[in-house]
């Protein structure tokens, strides 16, 4: 005979297994429970778990997967600090009537590069009464801050501070006063120089605040101001101030990315060579090195002298694959010309002052010349 009773017995286990779903699955709040509803979850933060770079003006945004007592999510329930001091933010939660989604916006900016972290109390309940098993705990570091100066600040001018990503590179530029001649970068925090070029482009590696040092004329010397176009592309060396009639060598060397295509006096092209050399200094010179990014789907020839008072070359840019590419080595007077060797192997590539080769690869040459001796 068929059990008439077993469907009950089934459906009546259902139930209390339902039953214990929702009530160990959820914390019970203090007061009655009405209606059993979804357990509170936090399903999406903003800023996300460990979020990097993080800006300082962020309204941080929780989301449930269910609408929540707005009484309940309030500034005692979601607790914002700032870790390395255990500082507690002061701010607003905010959110519409029984919502799932509610927002924290801090009364003053975030400090840069620090890290927070966000608690979220499991006091909150939903519209429901039901309270989430415990507290939800998500942290996040905001985004580095660099800071730059000038000394003495009648020295001169810079620029290139700001907010950057960390690891990213930033173009800073310092411009020396009349009177002054740039002297190199340092970092505040150390002391340790950073570049002697005034074009410079730093990698972010935290909160960083670098000084421009600029160095007074001496009277009857003359200065060699020199900068890059644009900041980015790449760095000068020689900038100074120099006794008359001084030979003075300087160099621009390509950042990655970039070739050196010529240095400028106001809107003269002096030189195609990134080493150059002034001979008889007589007056205060202000030159530009130029430089012109790579296009895609090209590749780079960059050329340099060794030593850089040995002599000029010719014939650094951007090529397509498979152009035949003649460079060019001159030496100063006082050095001959020895060889081209490969920067990264060191291996030689000719003994001819003029070289042309099809350009397979990106090439990173040297000009080698031997000082005169008697």
């Amino acid at each position: 005979m068929k059990n008439i009773f077993t469907p009950i017995f089934v459906n009546r286990w259902f139930f209390v297994i339902l039953f214990s779903v929702f009530f160990l699955g959820c914390k019970k709040s203090d007061e009655p429970v009405g209606i059993i509803g979804l357990c509170p979850e936090i399903t999406l933060t903003d800023p996300m778990l460990n979020a990097v770079d993080v800006v300082l003006d962020k309204v941080i945004t929780i989301t449930f997967n269910t609408a929540m007592d707005s009484t309940t999510v309030n500034t005692s329930n979601v607790i914002v600090k700032q870790l390395a001091t255990s500082t507690l933010l002061v701010g607003k939660v905010s959110a519409t009537n029984n919502t799932a989604v509610f927002t924290f916006t801090p009364t003053k900016p975030l400090l840069p590069f620090s890290n927070y972290e966000v608690t979220v109390t499991n006091k909150v309940t939903s519209i429901f009464r039901t309270a989430m098993i415990s507290d939800y705990l998500f942290s996040f570091v905001t985004i580095p801050m660099l800071n730059l100066s000038s000394l003495p600040v009648a020295g001169g001018t810079n620029s290139g501070a700001g907010l950057f990503a960390q690891n990213a590179k930033v173009a800073i530029s310092a411009v020396p006063a009349v009177g002054y001649t740039f002297k190199n970068w340092t970092d505040s925090g150390t002391q340790n120089i950073v570049s002697t070029s005034p074009s410079y482009q730093y990698t972010m590696n935290g909160n960083h605040a670098l000084v421009a040092n600029f160095t007074p004329i001496v009277l009857g010397n003359f200065a060699i101001n020199l900068s890059s176009n644009p900041a980015a592309g790449g760095t000068t060396t020689g900038s100074g101030s120099y006794v008359s009639g001084s030979n003075v060598t300087i160099v621009a060397t390509p950042n990655a990315g970039y070739t050196f295509a010529n240095w400028t006096d106001g809107s003269t092209v002096v030189s195609t060579s990134s080493s150059y050399q002034i001979v008889g200094l007589t007056s205060n010179k202000t030159w530009v090195a130029n430089f012109n990014i790579i296009p895609a789907a090209q590749l780079s020839v960059v050329l340099s002298s060794s030593p850089v008072a040995g002599g000029t070359t010719k014939g650094s840019g951007a090529f397509l694959p498979g152009t035949s590419v003649t460079i060019e080595a001159n030496h100063n007077t006082g050095y001959t010309f020895t060889n081209w060797t490969d920067l990264l192997t060191g291996v030689m590539v000719s003994t001819s002052p003029s070289f042309t080769f099809v350009i397979s690869t990106n090439r990173n040459l040297v000009a080698n010349f031997t000082i005169d001796t008697f």
